[in-house]
């Protein structure tokens, strides 16, 4: 090279002073905050980190070459945390003045911000190599995450720190060995440390050698993959994952409890409903449907009669159980009509690879396959920053999504900027942002672990939005209530809310729970994840009778009966309990909920 190889390293800072760094040529930099500006300054660090860093590289490149240039940057001095403002303008500095050839930053944050991936990949497209430590908590950290970073982890595969992994196809880009390593401390100490803010100098010592070799910076992942011990390359597939098409007007079949919420929310969708259809055994053909203000109204009709004329979008809801029963293959009529109209289809059901289109229609159903989705990331987790509200349960059928649709209604009207999670297939076509269809007939192929990190990988994109608040509902229940047969545990209600990882949690419970089983759910969500239940809702049908439960037949619970049970489950509980359908409660409900965020 034509001048010497010149390297940053944005950390505590270094003391200069210390013997190991005796005939290195060394500038420091420090911050003003006054105005975000940083001046060649030496004030001896109040944290050891930086020089412990910094002796790393140096004995890793001081016998390659002797003329090795060291520019410190202070970005911090006690705290643990980085501040992401003084990370950006370090490297903005950087970036206007074209100081060095390559950046080691062994720290970070764990929240995505895009003027910190902006400055990244400028200092990319200038050439500079900017190496980044993935931080030792586990979580996914920043900048290392960067496509334009190089991302270094530790990994127990490799015993010597010669050695590498080199990683396709993931945030993480190159492993190495873990184990204590002899550094230097303040005071002129030595001391024995271990984790990625050391690791990651190491490799940045492997990038200086190469460029002094003549290796091209543009060359220089190939050069670490070349010379890796072991390559890892996780397969990225190329099918593209469907998306929800434009809708303008419906129709709707069967009428069910998925189907029936379209009717009842109907003022919150993005698209008009032009027909409602059932099949004519079912006894509802000539009923006639209200929305939730009274203000649409909806005739059932037989869905033989339904000819496809004036809609564009046919909303197929769950058939399997109705086909089955009725021996009419319902699906496979609607379908064929479609196809033969040119009508797209919103299936609840996948059914999507059972027909062939064409190209006339499209057919669209959420789902979550292990062919569309790839673990990269060794296990690491996206942090959220924003509140985060879910919605569970202590059993199935109790307005779970019913409560969503009113929440998500209520912060709309307060003008909050509201993302949703959804885990109910019609949960897109209330314009929902993401859906993670897990429930009956759900659409989801993922195993074990993968639907904690799928469910974290949503709700990151979620947040990467910064909405006011994220909001996010289960299935079924969520505390294991029986024990004696294996569909009772609730396994995957447990990876979902692990995934969401909520502040803040609205239980819903039935009229017939016991108060143990309302004590012991609310004792399990709040030891499962950090949060705290804010308040109840009640649903207001309930089993009269142990017949009726087993033939699943509610009736209305009286209003004098709902509002005893409310007292005694917040004098049990010490947690407020509204009654789900009853306006003035739902408003209450929704205002503990801005009561909590709020205090927080």
């Amino acid at each position: 090279m034509s001048r010497k190889l010149t390297i940053a390293i944005l950390d505590s800072g270094v003391e200069t002073e210390h013997q190991l760094f005796q005939n290195c040529h060394m500038e420091t930099y420090e911050y003003q905050p006054e105005d975000n500006s940083w001046i060649q300054k030496y004030t001896p660090p109040l944290e050891g980190h930086g020089t412990a860093v910094a002796s790393v590289l140096v004995k890793q490149v001081k016998p390659i070459r002797e003329d090795i240039e060291i520019i410190s940057f202070k970005i911090f001095d006690t705290q643990t945390e980085t501040n992401p403002e003084i990370l950006i303008s370090a490297l903005r500095f950087i970036l206007a003045r074209n100081l060095c050839d390559v950046i080691n930053i062994s720290a970070g944050i764990g929240q995505d911000i895009s003027e910190l991936e902006e400055v990244c990949n400028q200092l990319d497209a200038a050439g500079v190599l900017v190496v980044a430590a993935f931080s030792n908590d586990g979580l996914v950290s920043y900048p290392a995450a960067y496509d334009t970073v190089v991302g270094v982890d530790v990994t127990t595969s490799l015993t010597t720190y010669q050695d590498h992994i080199y990683v396709e196809n993931s945030m993480v880009n190159i492993g190495m060995a873990s184990g204590n390593q002899r550094v230097a401390w303040l005071g002129q100490r030595y001391v024995i440390d271990s984790g990625t803010s050391f690791v990651a100098p190491l490799v940045t010592a492997k990038i200086c050698g190469a460029l002094w070799e003549g290796i091209q910076k543009e060359d220089m992942l190939s050069f670490l993959k070349n010379s890796a011990t072991k390559v890892i390359s996780f397969e990225m597939s190329q099918e593209p994952i469907p998306k929800l098409f434009p809708i303008k007007k419906a129709a709707v079949f069967p009428v069910n409890k998925e189907t029936a919420n379209l009717l009842h929310y109907a003022h919150l969708l993005p698209f008009q409903i032009e027909g409602v259809y059932a099949t004519h055994s079912s006894g509802k053909i000539g009923l006639t449907l209200s929305s939730r203000y009274n203000d649409m109204h909806y005739t059932i009709q037989r869905i033989e009669q339904c000819d496809m004329e004036g809609i564009d979008t046919f909303i197929l809801g769950h058939t399997v159980q109705l086909c089955q029963q009725s021996g009419v293959d319902y699906e496979k009529m609607i379908i064929d009509r479609c196809i033969a109209k040119g009508i797209n289809v919103v299936a609840f059901d996948s059914i999507a690879h059972k027909y062939l289109t064409q190209g006339k229609m499209e057919i669209y159903t959420p789902s979550v396959f292990r062919n569309r989705y790839s673990t990269n990331k060794f296990g690491r987790l996206y942090d959220v920053y924003s509140p985060v509200l879910a919605v569970v349960g202590t059993s199935s059928q109790q307005g779970k999504f019913t409560l969503q649709l009113r929440l998500r209604e209520l912060f709309l009207n307060d003008q909050y900027d509201i993302r949703q999670l959804s885990t109910e297939p019609n949960g897109e076509l209330f314009g929902m942002d993401a859906t993670f269809p897990y429930g009956y007939f759900g659409a989801v192929d993922l195993r074990d672990l993968e639907t904690v990190e799928y469910v974290n990988y949503l709700m990151h994109t979620l947040d990467q939005k910064n909405p006011d608040i994220i909001l996010a509902g289960a299935q079924s229940g969520l505390c294991t209530l029986s024990f004696n047969n294996l569909t009772t545990y609730n396994l995957e209600s447990i990876k979902y809310v692990l995934g969401v990882k909520p502040d803040a949690v609205v239980l819903c419970v039935n009229y017939h729970d016991t108060m143990d089983m309302i004590v012991r759910s609310i004792q399990f969500v709040q030891s499962l994840v950090p949060c705290t239940v804010v308040a109840i809702s009640v649903f207001s049908l309930a089993f009269e009778n142990e017949w009726q439960a087993k033939r699943n037949v509610k009736k209305q619970v009286p209003e004098q009966d709902l509002r005893a049970f409310c007292q005694s489950v917040h004098n049990n509980t010490r947690i407020k309990c509204f009654r789900l359908g009853n306006e003035s409660d739902e408003k209450a409900l929704y205002q503990c909920c801005i009561d909590f965020f709020a205090e927080g």
